[in-house]
């Protein structure tokens, strides 16, 4: 998805991922991504979702605790070559639990343009509760909160 924001007046790219647990089919969608993002690199870019896919060992922990190291390599790899910028995450460690929190891993997060980070330098991503998904929500927020003063209600 791509639009202008008339505050700035920038325009941004928001690519929304569900991917495959196939490393294989992970690597396309890579290549894919990285390519729209060299197309149009001038813009500001946030690449975000379930990416199925870990940066590193610690990112997972508990049963089953299959490392795919190739897989680890192709996304660190992507990261780097698309030049996105992985922001810690806050208020937990996993996005996906499973068996109640025996296994988890962090599979969901945002990844930034440099260019995103430039505009909007306290950008920041945090894991929300779960609540009915195996899956924690995590959002991104650029901006500072404005205040309205009092909410009426």
């Amino acid at each position: 998805m791509s639009g202008r924001w008339k505050v700035e007046e920038v325009t941004i790219n928001l690519v929304n991922i569900y991917a495959s647990c196939e490393v294989k089919d992970q690597q396309e969608l890579w290549g894919e991504v990285q390519g729209w993002i060299k197309d149009k690199n001038q813009e500001s870019w946030c690449v975000c979702g379930y990416f199925n896919a870990i940066l590193h060992p610690s990112e997972r922990k508990g049963r089953g605790r299959f490392i795919n190291h190739t897989g680890c390599r192709q996304f660190r790899s992507f990261i780097e070559e698309a030049e996105l910028t992985d922001l810690p995450l806050l208020r937990r460690k996993f996005t996906w639990y499973k068996d109640n929190g025996a296994s988890c891993s962090r599979l969901d997060r945002f990844l930034i343009l440099a260019k995103w980070c430039a505009r909007w330098p306290n950008a920041k991503q945090s894991g929300l509760k779960r609540i009915f998904s195996d899956h924690a929500p995590i959002i991104l927020e650029s901006c500072q909160r404005e205040n309205w003063g009092p909410i009426p209600f």
